[in-house]
């Protein structure tokens, strides 16, 4: 059992490998970077699945900001997005031809607001590490 097992001799730490400088880490969001985001959203685009409108969440942003935060700070703590991100709202758009045709229509997926918020945060870490890596590979590369 469990007390049969040697203590060891040496620390932690000494038996993982030293991190990796360009590993990939999700930095937490702050309700301050959530509003921007919100106030960066078009309000033409559709709403999705629960019919919250990108000018209602602007009205609303300072409210709900910080609860936002926490949802988003768990997702990317956890590495798990909430099932109710996952429903989408499909809506057939005519491409050409006869309207009588089924095969002259394409599927659109409307997300719902929340899921653009979130997809806006990890586009920015994504953006971020990219940014961070070719500056990292120019200096390896001219040294």
């Amino acid at each position: 059992m469990a007390s049969t097992v040697p203590k060891p001799n040496s620390p932690f730490n000494c038996y993982l490998d030293k991190p990796q400088a360009s590993s990939f880490f999700l930095s937490p969001t702050t309700s301050t970077e959530i509003e921007d985001i919100i106030m960066s959203l078009s309000s033409t685009k559709a709403s999705g699945p629960f019919s919250i409108s990108t000018s209602h969440l602007k009205t609303l942003k300072g409210f709900l900001s910080t609860p936002l935060q926490l949802l988003f700070n768990c997702s990317f703590s956890t590495g798990l997005v909430p099932d109710q991100f996952k429903v989408a709202r499909v809506v057939p758009i005519h491409k050409k031809g006869s309207s009588c045709l089924v095969s002259n229509y394409r599927p659109i997926s409307l997300l719902s607001i929340f899921n653009k918020l979130i997809e806006n945060l990890m586009y920015n870490r994504i953006i971020s590490h990219l940014t961070q890596q070719r500056a990292f590979l120019r200096v390896t590369i001219s040294g």
